[in-house]
């Protein structure tokens, strides 16, 4: 009666394989949870047959969506920089406008690497072939509200109140991304934990001394005699 000989290198690979199908059904498994659990929280995901309530929390979602979107917040920061005059006010807003093209720039770039489709159970926006906004993973109104936030809270405002009013506001906009259908929660968890650690880079590492940002924005207060 003959046995076959076990090699080590043979039970290495076994090993292996029994692995990467484990961390494989792992994946999936996660995978469809975040997708069931994104579907299920996009009650505006679609804008027709919605009832008045639902409507209602659209167009809410909706100007969430445009208070965290990148364009008003460069424009705001461009325009504090310009015109900022108190040296506390000079160094936020010329840090902040910093921050923004960091996370935006960390945000692009994790997007065009991931490559994850949006959502196909909600109705989503235009976006152009070549621009990393036509992908999901991560959230970045998650992210750029998250960083904003915290920024706003350590550097800032220091008003309890007013910290608790942007702090809601952060949240309320992480919300409005699953609830629109815009991103899988697992996006938007990515984008609000990219946030934080983009801030608390700045907190530690990134953040300008005044004399470095009046140096950089020397020659704009210079030519607009501000």
């Amino acid at each position: 009666m003959q046995h076959s000989a076990t090699f080590p290198s043979d039970v290495a690979t076994a090993a292996q394989s029994s692995s990467a199908v484990l961390r494989r059904s792992h994946r999936e498994r996660f995978v469809e949870h975040d997708f069931a659990l994104s579907k299920r929280l996009a009650y505006c995901g679609q804008p027709v047959g919605l009832s008045k309530p639902f409507l209602l929390l659209r167009v809410l979602c909706r100007i969430l969506e445009y208070s965290g979107h990148g364009v008003p917040w460069f424009l705001i920061a461009a325009i504090k920089v310009t015109t900022a005059i108190p040296a506390e006010s000079v160094q936020f807003w010329t840090n902040l406008f910093y921050a923004l093209i960091v996370d935006i720039l960390v945000v692009a770039t994790t997007k065009a690497v991931f490559r994850r489709g949006r959502p196909n159970y909600a109705t989503q926006l235009s976006h152009a072939k070549i621009s990393p906004d036509q992908f999901s993973f991560p959230s970045g109104h998650a992210s750029r509200s998250v960083m904003v936030a915290v920024l706003f809270c350590s550097r800032w405002i220091y008003d309890p109140v007013d910290k608790c009013l942007i702090t809601f506001w952060a949240l309320s906009v992480c919300v409005s991304r699953a609830v629109l259908g815009r991103h899988y929660v697992s996006d938007v968890f990515a984008g609000a934990l990219l946030g934080i650690v983009i801030a608390a880079l700045f907190e530690t590492f990134l953040w300008l001394k005044l004399d470095t940002c009046l140096w950089l924005l020397w020659p704009v207060h210079e030519y607009l005699f501000i």
